[in-house]
């Protein structure tokens, strides 16, 4: 199944939720927008033509984001189950900041021969991650400092791929920033980070 027919099957068993929830739906005039999957896709247009597989995956990823985000906004969910949920959306998020660390180093280094060689037989490397690439975009010197700080607590739930992980005090919901945030409060700060990878892009 691919993700355009993926995306139609969700969006169509989700009709019916109300679209105070729904956050891929806007009210503009009283009349009620939907976006396309070519709605999530221009968020990452910048990467034309420079890599359209990351510019789709990260698309695709924003999406799911959105449907993740509506749920948890509906159900309210218990502490306990909340803090799983959470933690899924923060892996989400997670991975559309590492594709975009990732693009932000693919972009800048091939700028440079000797830096384009090193990163060419780094970043794809197996232990090559979020923290890789972050260490790599700060060596760029172009992320401002609350960036930094923001990636580095997400990329700390970036490595919890069990909520089990949520006992380390590092990620522990009353601890990690990002976990004690509204979800809402979370999806804001990444659509500005989109933005700010866009215009460091250029």
């Amino acid at each position: 199944m691919d993700i355009d027919e993926a995306f139609d099957i969700v969006n169509g068993n989700l009709k019916d939720m109300p679209v105070k929830y729904c956050q891929w739906k806007t009210v503009i005039d009283g009349c009620v927008h939907s976006k396309s999957l070519n709605d999530y896709r221009a968020q990452f247009s910048f990467m034309d033509p420079w890599d359209l597989k990351m510019r789709d995956n990260l698309a695709e990823l924003r999406f799911v984001l959105d449907y993740h985000c509506s749920i948890f906004i509906l159900i309210k969910p218990g502490l306990i189950f909340m803090n799983h949920h959470k933690l899924v959306i923060m892996q989400i998020v997670g991975a559309i900041c590492e594709g975009l660390l990732y693009y932000l180093c693919d972009k800048k280094f091939s700028a440079s021969q000797e830096a384009n060689i090193f990163w060419k037989e780094n970043k794809n490397r197996s232990s090559a991650g979020m923290g890789f690439f972050l260490e790599k975009t700060k060596n760029l010197r172009c992320l401002e400092d609350d960036d930094i700080e923001w990636l580095q607590h997400l990329r700390e739930l970036r490595n919890t791929v069990h909520a089990r992980g949520l006992s380390n005090d590092k990620i522990r919901w009353d601890r990690n920033p990002i976990m004690a945030a509204g979800v809402t409060e979370t999806i804001t700060h990444l659509d500005e980070f989109i933005e700010k990878v866009n215009d460091m892009a250029l």
